[in-house]
């Protein structure tokens, strides 16, 4: 609600109020514009529907304004318009960061030791709000070509896509799989009036790729002592 109060000694006309970031209802008892005697209050609603640059703010600033003509004098001049201090309120608005990582193998088996396989890492901001210094990283991987290059900032509903690398080793043969996790971390901003929240670090992404296995046995016999032999050689 806005009050707009004659708070002075004489009557003034052509009372108004404004408020840019908000929208103003019907004002009673008084109607604006008009006019205010000593004394007198009028009372405005008004409503602001919620913007996603407001959550990403963390706030709604708001500030209302009001102005009106004080009478002229006999014999003039006429007095300019009252324009008192704007009434301002800031209103928090919740922040709702997440960030979630996802892993996929982008090859086909099957695999065996020297083969390669591909992963695609996607990262994507499912909060309401932009994150920054957002990052893949994949131990048992090697991490390619990004988009956009990494670290980057993402905002909602964008998303950071990594290609990956892993060569099947011996270890993994020997493993029968290659156990594969991928992780993502990002910054989500600093509400007003603070203070810094800790980095996102979700659930990580993990892919199970199996790998073939070839166990064979062999037995070769050979002599190896010189011929010819006789009875008790």
């Amino acid at each position: 609600n806005l009050v707009v109060t004659n708070t002075g000694n004489e009557p003034l006309s052509s009372v108004s109020v404004s408020d840019p970031n908000a929208v103003l209802g019907a004002c009673a008892p008084i109607t604006l514009p008009g006019t205010l005697n000593i004394g007198e209050s009028t009372t405005c609603p008004a409503t602001h529907v919620v913007t996603a640059a407001d959550v990403e703010a963390g706030e709604v600033h708001n500030s209302a304004t009001t102005t009106g003509q004080p009478p002229t004098p006999p014999g003039g001049p006429t007095p300019p318009p009252l324009t008192p201090p704007p009434s301002t309120v800031d209103t928090p608005i919740e922040q709702d960061p997440s960030l979630a990582i996802v892993k996929t193998e982008t090859s086909t088996g099957p695999y065996s030791l020297g083969d390669t396989i591909t992963y695609s890492l996607v990262a994507t901001n499912n909060g309401d709000v932009t994150l920054t210094n957002v990052s893949i990283s994949d131990p048992n991987a090697t991490i390619g070509a990004c988009t956009p290059a990494q670290p980057t900032s993402l905002g909602p509903n964008a998303t950071l896509t990594c290609t990956a690398t892993h060569v099947v080793t011996a270890a993994d043969v020997e493993a029968g799989q290659v156990i594969n996790t991928a992780s993502t971390t990002g910054q989500p901003p600093t509400p007003p009036g603070g203070p810094t929240p800790p980095p996102l670090t979700p659930p990580p992404s993990t892919v199970d790729v199996p790998v073939e296995q070839h166990p064979s046995l062999t037995l070769a016999k050979t002599v190896t002592s010189s011929a010819p032999y006789t009875a008790g050689d």
